[in-house]
């Protein structure tokens, strides 16, 4: 494993660990969680996580066969 993969699973961590806290301490929005305000908790980490899943579990791209 690269290290570059080792620093984005432990930020990954670090950034589950602020995210269980921060519900934690002020509960849970759904409506601010899918509708995130930008700049807002929700979505600084809606949007870390995806750019680090995109890096560690790149989206499946299939191949077509010869038609």
């Amino acid at each position: 494993m690269s290290v570059d993969k080792v620093a984005l699973i432990r930020e990954r961590i670090e950034l589950q660990n602020a995210y269980r806290e921060y519900v934690a301490q002020n509960g849970f929005d759904y409506q601010e969680y899918v509708c995130a305000q930008p700049g807002s908790f929700y979505h600084t980490y809606k949007t870390r996580l995806a750019e680090i899943n995109a890096v560690l579990a790149p989206e499946l791209k299939y191949q077509r066969g010869v038609d």
